[in-house]
């Protein structure tokens, strides 16, 4: 079933991801993969993340910061049927810069920005300009108490946007409910995580992902052309975040997909062709690095 528009969810999958990872993470570096178990389905899907905080310079005063990232993907497909064309289907690759300014305004008030050029495609020949997917957000975060709870609200832009305008609204709420205890409420993720000491950290979480890659070369099926590749997944879960070394995080996320589709569109993410995805058991691990583990550490 195709439960929602497949780039829409792809852009807000985007906007709470610049959400999370300049709100509240602190890793300079980290290393994601994910896996469905395959059972039935026609196409078995490996996914490789990767997050590397390159430059962050603070303002003056401490009213913010500049930060520079690069992020890259790749996913690897196996299908266990024949494919409805002779290109390469089975390897692509995600490639992006992120530029960041957050500013602090005053106590209750602050802003973010971010640009993020990238380029995602199979890369079977030259690079062209539907290889690039460039997207920005714009934020604007109210606080009554930075430690306690943050609403944020704001524009986000994407280039290949599918639902009519490049331009869409963004809100999103987290609250720290106690010393142990914190929600996040929105769309793609909504969570809640209890820290059971300091170095451990157990999070039940119910969330969309997935991905769109551009085909470097065009094909047809039944006299229509296929321009992308598309994959969305609702799953649920249960991360555990253990604290190593003071320097380092590993992640363990258990879950089971509720839906899942994987599609060929077109240049409107009309489905072309839809490949038979069946629910099953997924698994994530992942290990981040922490700067200020580090400068702890060097203290002791």
């Amino acid at each position: 079933m195709k439960f929602l528009n497949i780039r829409y969810i792809l852009l807000l999958i985007m906007i709470t991801y610049y959400c999370g990872t300049y709100g509240q993470r602190q890793e300079i570096l980290s290393n994601m993969i994910s896996y469905t178990f395959k059972g039935d389905s026609e196409v078995d899907i490996v996914d490789y993340d990767f997050d590397l905080k390159l430059y962050k310079k603070p303002l003056k005063n401490k009213k913010g910061f500049f930060g520079i990232g690069l992020t890259s993907s790749y996913t690897m497909l196996d299908y266990d049927i024949a494919i409805p064309s002779e290109n390469e289907l089975e390897r692509f690759y995600d490639f992006g810069i992120a530029f960041s300014h957050l500013r602090v305004w005053n106590k209750r008030w602050s802003s973010m920005v971010v640009l993020r050029p990238q380029l995602s495609s199979n890369f079977t020949s030259e690079i062209t300009y539907d290889d690039f997917n460039p997207s920005a957000l714009f934020l604007l975060n109210y606080s009554k108490n930075r430690q306690k709870n943050r609403l944020s609200f704001g524009l986000a832009y994407s280039a290949n946007n599918a639902i009519g305008v490049p331009i869409v609204p963004v809100l999103s709420y987290w609250k720290k409910i106690n010393e142990r205890a914190e929600m996040t409420l929105g769309f793609p993720e909504t969570s809640l995580a209890y820290k059971f000491s300091p170095k451990t950290t157990i999070t039940s979480l119910i969330k969309f992902d997935g991905f769109n890659y551009n085909i470097s070369e065009n094909f047809k099926i039944q006299e229509e052309v296929v321009d992308y590749i598309s994959y969305t997944e609702l799953k649920i879960g249960l991360e555990l975040k253990q604290k190593l070394l003071n320097i380092m995080n590993v992640k363990l996320l258990t879950g089971y997909t509720l839906a899942r589709n994987l599609e060929l569109v077109d240049e409107s993410l009309d489905k072309v062709h839809a490949f038979d995805m069946k629910s099953n058991f997924n698994i994530s691990l992942g290990i981040g690095i922490n700067i200020d583990g580090k400068k702890k550490r060097s203290k002791e």
